[in-house]
């Protein structure tokens, strides 16, 4: 059994908000004093005209005269005064010239209005800090050598302070009520990718899409331009799950001649989910690993063989409004009920650990009873979940699993030509040569380009092609629905340029389209 402590998301804003500035235990004194006041800054240079209402301002340097209109004596508990592990804490608060030492003085630009009434705590008869009423805010000095003494003096002094001026909670506080924790609430979000098919063919994405912004639209293409990724609203799963579905009713709609496949051998398909908390936050090793334990682990299998890097635990990727689970791939969202579940998952781990709920579990392989005890889910929920995962078959109509009209099936006039190599040729090599006819058709049935290797020769091509040179008398070798076309050995093997594979693959593209035309 494995037991994991959550952590709140919002822990790295303990250290105040935008208007707080801080040295290196400042932040200490946020439990001290921020319900009473908005910021607490350190190191500022003051003029009249920059002081901020209800602020406390630390070792700052002070450019106007300040005028003591009341003094008031503090007093600290003998167990501080005593405490063995401040031993020298009552000598540095002894300095005579403490106010000197605390608060640094600047010449004042403007005399007339330079003058700042105070009301001055004092220990030992030495001023420590000042309250400007004007202003609501508090100057401090270093109350000894030892930073840390200035929260630890404030601490100790901080409910005097409180009586003696009548301090009220403010709105803008820097923590409203440090006892109370607002219960933590994720948004969901996600963006999977799906292959676009016509016919049951695989088909590159930006080809055949048109819309007004591909790359941030609610229906478009990834990075690379090759798979269809959907962008719904985020919410709740139930709510997620509807705006895929009305997404996917869209596309069905404006392509009717397409659809939606999770196959992902041709293009690597991921199913990222987000996480929304409201600002940008980088999940921490437990986190991953239970997002990886539930999901990941379970679902990974389901990735096509073209995802290959993209195919690992732990993916993630910080995002301004939380973070997205990179991990899962393309196919959790084959069907409205695994779309749902998956986020389910993801919503209710997050939820429990950013409200530093105790997770136990079962760190091997997970069975329905963690995932209901764990994931919210239930039984049969987890069933499904688990079912579906052990038994999954790709999906190879995503309108008919997300039970939409058939996509429009007209009969082909044009069919594909078939690409073949004799031996030598590099895999890699042959892959980018296919890409140049990846969606080419021709009106003739059966037609076969045979790649050949040259030797004895390099850079060299039998068709007239710009970038190669030319290798026998240049007229295009067919019969028998094949075209020839042979190239040098160095290119066979180790490549061409972008350049050089476009030219090719246009070349022979015109050839084979006279022949039509003929």
């Amino acid at each position: 059994m494995k037991s994991v402590k959550g952590k709140s998301p919002c822990r790295e804003n303990i250290r105040g908000n935008n208007d707080c500035v801080f040295f290196e235990q400042s932040d200490g004194m946020i439990p001290v004093v921020g319900e009473h006041m908005h910021a607490i800054r350190c190191y500022d240079s003051l003029s009249i005209g920059s002081i901020n209402n209800n602020t406390m301002y630390v070792k700052p340097t002070v450019g106007f005269k300040i005028r003591t209109v009341r003094k008031v004596s503090l007093t600290l508990p003998d167990s501080v005064i005593n405490d063995p592990e401040y031993t020298q804490f009552p000598e540095h608060l002894g300095i005579p010239t403490i106010e000197l030492y605390n608060i640094r003085y600047t010449e004042p630009r403007d005399r007339d209005t330079s003058e700042v009434e105070a009301i001055a705590f004092t220990y030992n008869d030495n001023v420590a800090m000042y309250y400007l009423p004007m202003f609501n805010s508090f100057v401090c000095g270093n109350i000894g050598w030892h930073e840390h003494y200035i929260t630890l003096f404030l601490k100790n002094v901080w409910p005097q302070i409180i009586q003696e001026l009548n301090l009220q909670k403010i709105d803008n506080a820097i923590i409203q009520d440090i006892t109370k924790k607002k219960k933590v609430e994720v948004l969901i979000g996600c963006d999977p990718e799906f292959e676009l098919t016509r016919n049951n063919r695989v088909l590159k994405a930006d080809r055949h899409i048109s819309v007004e912004d591909m790359y941030h639209g609610p229906i478009g293409v990834d990075g690379a331009a090759s798979q269809i990724e959907i962008r719904p609203k985020p919410g709740t799963p139930a709510q997620v799950t509807r705006n895929i579905k009305k997404l996917i009713k869209t596309f069905s709609s404006d392509y009717e001649e397409f659809d939606l496949s999770t196959v992902g051998n041709k293009y690597p398909l991921g199913g990222h989910i987000h996480v929304g908390i409201g600002n940008e936050y980088s999940p921490d090793s437990d986190l991953v690993s239970l997002l990886d334990h539930f999901v990941g682990s379970a679902t990974i299998e389901m990735s096509g063989t073209a995802r290959s890097e993209y195919k690992r635990l732990g993916k993630c990727r910080s995002q301004p409004h939380g973070f997205e689970y990179r991990t899962p791939p393309g196919s959790v969202f084959m069907n409205p009920g695994m779309a749902y579940i998956t986020m389910k998952i993801v919503k209710n781990i997050c939820e429990r650990y950013f409200n530093e709920k105790e997770i136990v579990y079962d760190d091997s392989a997970p069975i329905v009873q963690d995932y209901v005890n764990v994931c919210g889910l239930t039984e049969k929920q987890a069933k499904y979940f688990l079912n579906t995962c052990k038994n999954y078959t790709p999906t190879r109509s995503i309108r008919a699993s997300w039970k939409m009209p058939p996509a429009v099936k007209k009969a082909s006039t044009t069919y594909p030509v078939e690409l073949k190599f004799t031996d030598g040729w590099s895999d890699y090599i042959q892959c980018m040569i296919a890409n140049e006819f990846e969606e080419f058709e021709t009106w003739a049935k059966d037609i076969t380009i045979y790649f050949y290797i040259l030797d004895g020769m390099d850079n060299a091509c039998t068709l007239p092609v710009e970038g190669f040179d030319l290798y026998g008398n240049g007229m295009p070798m067919i019969g028998n629905g094949i075209l020839e076309v042979g190239v040098s050995r160095n290119i066979a093997e180790y490549g061409m340029t972008t350049r050089q594979y476009r030219n090719l693959g246009t070349a022979i593209r015109n050839i084979l389209t006279s022949l039509e035309a003929a």
